[in-house]
């Protein structure tokens, strides 16, 4: 028998790694798109939204292979009780409080990481008529809140700076979207809030309102929260979720001027109020340990509040899912699990 030539050899070996070429690129061009998967997301409409909102705006979940279905409810609270407790969404956004909260009556949730955090989000609206100026001046003052809210445990921590007590003043629980008319009947004297109600509040009470703010004070987290149960159904379109948020994240990062447009629009803001509120806000998708200390910091202050609640802490290490960022964003995951 003949011996083959290396140059024969050389050959076919060429031609194997053609064959193998041509296959995979014709296997890639029948595959075409992923089959879309359907997605029920329930957003709050504020600021810790920002990511979710832009990925809407812009198209990144369709092209990620995500059909989604929109549910929108006026803050968190709402977002977690009517949508994810009451299985009408998959996922949701919402701040830290409210998921300490449903921590507490051990809500089958998972999160799946930090898509924005803030140390100057929440503000003090009030009525300057009411001899109000000052963060001081709250004192002996009727003042509104959401119960259990972000602001709620905004303005804990706003009163434990001024060496104030709850006794110290008269407090309100109602309705986040309730706030702006109360303010402006004179049936309150300020309220804790964000935006968009300070911009509708401000709009309702003109050149009497005042707004106060205490950078620094609280570093409030936006999170993007999945049910427990959907979660391990669906990894594949979590996955393809995070995928359009990393889009959404790169588009804030590369064209800063456009999103924040996009954000004035879809919140009812003016550019330059939403470009204030944006600036100190870090629009990543993170998932740091600081992120468990803070919500078992919250959640003892909800137990302060409510010593009805029985049972013992909960354990925020059941409640957070970092595989899929971890496949996808590996370096933003600093938790410890």
């Amino acid at each position: 028998m003949t011996p083959i030539s290396r140059k024969t050899k050389v050959f076919f070996l060429c031609c194997l790694l053609l064959l193998a070429a041509g296959g995979w690129l014709f296997l890639q061009r029948d595959s075409g798109p992923p089959t879309p998967l359907t997605l029920r997301l329930g957003l709050a409409r504020q600021p810790d939204s920002a990511l979710a909102l832009i990925a809407l705006e812009k198209g990144f979940f369709a092209a990620e292979g995500l059909q989604v279905e929109l549910h929108n409810y006026p803050n968190c609270i709402g977002a977690m009780s009517e949508g994810l407790n009451a299985g009408v969404v998959d996922v949701i956004s919402s701040s830290d409080i409210p998921m300490a909260h449903a921590a507490i009556h051990r809500r089958p949730f998972r999160i799946l990481c930090k898509m924005a955090d803030s140390t100057d989000i929440n503000r003090i609206v009030a009525r300057g008529d009411r001899d109000i100026a000052t963060l001081a001046d709250l004192k002996n003052k009727v003042i509104a809140i959401q119960q259990d809210s972000a602001s709620h445990y905004f303005l804990h921590l706003l009163l434990r700076s001024l060496n104030l007590t709850d006794q110290e003043l008269h407090i309100r629980f109602l309705p986040t979207e309730d706030l702006p008319h109360a303010l402006s009947e004179g049936t309150i004297d300020a309220f804790a809030m964000r935006e968009p109600i300070v911009t509708r509040a401000v709009a309702q009470l003109g050149a009497t309102a005042v707004i106060l703010s205490a950078p620094g004070l609280y570093h409030q987290a936006g999170l993007l929260v999945a049910d427990a149960a959907w979660l391990q159904q669906s990894p594949q379109a979590a996955e393809r979720l995070l995928r359009a948020l990393l889009r959404a994240e790169n588009f804030v990062r590369e064209q800063p001027e456009a999103a924040t447009a996009m954000l004035a629009t879809q919140l009812a803001v003016s550019p330059e109020t939403i470009g204030q509120i944006i600036q100190p806000y870090r629009l990543q998708l993170t998932l740091p340990q600081s992120l468990v200390v803070a919500l078992e910091q919250q959640a003892d202050w909800l137990l302060q509040g409510h010593p009805e609640y029985q049972g013992p802490p909960p354990n925020f290490l059941d409640s957070i899912a970092p595989r899929p960022l971890e496949r996808i964003k590996p370096s933003a995951v600093t938790y410890i699990h």
